[in-house]
């Protein structure tokens, strides 16, 4: 962990993922549930305005907020972001180490429409 980064990190978020739940009826209902281990990730979050959407992988698809943490946050690709200080729930496209050496990791997401 980069100790410079630590300061630097005032948000957290949950990490969130969508399971199958049985209601009343038997029937499966889509639910997200908090990642076991994940509690609140510290991290930096900063919103991208004015910025043109980018293609990641084979889609094209506008990110609106960046989020930095000082370690992996063990996504797989499906899982959401919840930032409770912002009450924004965040879908992630993609988290990458950004020097390679496992100190700063960068998470591109869309804000969910309510």
């Amino acid at each position: 962990m980069s100790l410079l980064l630590v300061p630097l990190l005032r948000h957290t978020v949950a990490l969130q993922r969508k399971t199958t739940a049985r209601d009343a009826t038997g029937g499966g209902v889509a639910t997200w549930a908090t990642v076991s281990g994940s509690g609140e990730l510290a991290c930096l979050v900063q919103g991208r305005t004015g910025k043109a959407p980018r293609m990641l992988g084979q889609k094209q698809v506008l990110v609106t907020h960046v989020i930095y943490f000082s370690a992996d946050p063990e996504w797989v690709r499906g899982d959401r972001f919840l930032w409770s200080e912002g009450s924004l729930v965040l879908q992630v496209h993609g988290v990458e180490d950004m020097g390679g050496q496992g100190r700063v990791w960068r998470a591109e997401t869309t804000l969910e429409s309510a």
